[in-house]
């Protein structure tokens, strides 16, 4: 069986529930964000919002910008192939909703095109932005080194595990060699790759497919068309006040490894999707996807969030996320979640989930709060540098 087919069976089997345009984020914490994109709305001048990890926040940014009659220029980069499909169904509802027309188009990525200088530079990238604290939690198998209080890491000498662990190590960076040998024939290839065809770095987009269809039908026709062809690529998506790039960029897989993420997911394992091709400053900076760590640090290393921008990361209380906070300096702070439950639910499973406390002003009066859920970075106005 192709990879295609097997690929395409697999979005046919995904249980996704409908994007209703509610974050799995406190109310509290997402209302900063909405205002902070209300904030830097400047007329007719768009406002750039990036996020990695898509899903229910594009879809309320984009509610708010139509709402709100705000143009807005949405980047959101997601690595799940089974969910793309059901992410661009929805943000395409939420277009037809607004009975305005739109245009829509695939832009295949091709790459990356690497020299032998270019391995040298992907290398000195991925040592500048691995997760050394994520690395050990893979190695120890502790998930979950920063949930606290009724969590407690095993940090026994375990030989048969870290052994196994060791194996799974060995089997992804296999893969994350192939993936630059492959960059190399690439390059040799072509002997003089277009690498500025709408693209910055080292990838080069491919011959664009526009859904010129019936509006009603756009959704459907791009789903079984992604079934076909679950490349890695852009959607763009483009109204009068609107413009949306839905990044699609899996991780690495091989004949080595297709067993998906170690944990939360490291540099080696997503190095398009850590390095997706951006060009310029934004406005709003959200990160609620995978590698977390690696993607702070590159928003930090390319100056990603404009003057007077802002930087939100989500389950901010992990422990391996200090190091990429690091970078920020000391002008940010937290915001304490004020939603801990879903529904009825509580928001801890198996004593896995975000740490709780009671703040309040006395004994009498207080009520839980999930610390520090919001990592908040302004950077400063004047701030040109």
């Amino acid at each position: 069986m192709k990879a295609s087919t097997q690929i395409g069976q697999s979005i046919l089997k995904a249980k996704v529930s409908p994007l209703n345009g509610v974050p799995k984020v406190s109310a509290n914490c997402w209302k900063s964000i909405l205002a902070a994109v209300t904030e830097r709305s400047q007329g007719e001048v768009p406002v750039r919002y990036l996020e990695w990890g898509a899903g229910n926040s594009t879809v309320s940014i984009l509610k708010h910008s139509l709402e709100q009659h705000c143009s807005v220029e949405l980047t959101s980069v997601e690595h799940a192939t089974p969910f793309f499909p059901y992410l661009a169904g929805s943000l395409i509802d939420v277009l037809m909703e607004q009975g305005t027309g739109f245009s829509m188009e695939w832009r295949p990525l091709k790459g990356p095109h690497l020299n032998l200088s270019e391995v040298g530079r992907v290398l000195r990238e991925r040592r500048g932005r691995e997760s050394h604290l994520l690395f050990w939690e893979v190695l120890s198998g502790n998930k979950r080194i920063q949930f606290v209080d009724s969590y407690e890491p095993d940090f026994r000498f375990a030989p048969i595990r870290m052994a196994k662990q060791l194996v799974k190590l060995a089997l992804v960076e296999t893969t994350f060699w192939w993936w630059c040998i492959k960059g190399l024939l690439r390059r040799m290839a072509v002997k003089k790759p277009k690498l500025n065809n709408g693209v910055v770095g080292r990838y080069s987009f491919g011959e664009a497919r526009s859904f010129d269809g019936d509006l009603t039908g756009r959704a459907k026709e791009f789903f079984d068309w992604f079934l076909e062809n679950p490349e890695p690529g852009q959607l763009l998506l483009k109204s009068k006040r609107t413009e949306l790039r839905i990044w699609h960029l899996p991780e690495l897989r091989s004949c080595m490894w297709d067993r998906g993420l170690l944990f939360d997911g490291r540099w080696t394992q997503l190095p398009d999707y850590v390095s997706v091709p951006l060009d310029g400053h934004f406005d709003v900076v959200f990160v609620d996807g995978r590698a977390r760590v690696s993607v702070v640090k590159r928003v930090s290393d390319d100056d990603l969030v404009a003057p007077g921008g802002y930087l939100f990361v989500h389950d901010a209380f992990r422990a391996e996320l200090t190091e990429g906070f690091s970078r920020m300096g000391s002008t940010f702070s937290y915001i304490d979640g004020s939603n801990v439950t879903i529904g009825e639910t509580l928001r801890v499973r198996e004593n896995f989930g975000p740490p709780l406390v009671r703040s309040g002003d006395s004994l009498n009066n207080f009520n839980w709060r999930i610390s520090q859920e919001m990592f908040v970075f302004h950077r400063d106005e004047a701030d040109e540098n």
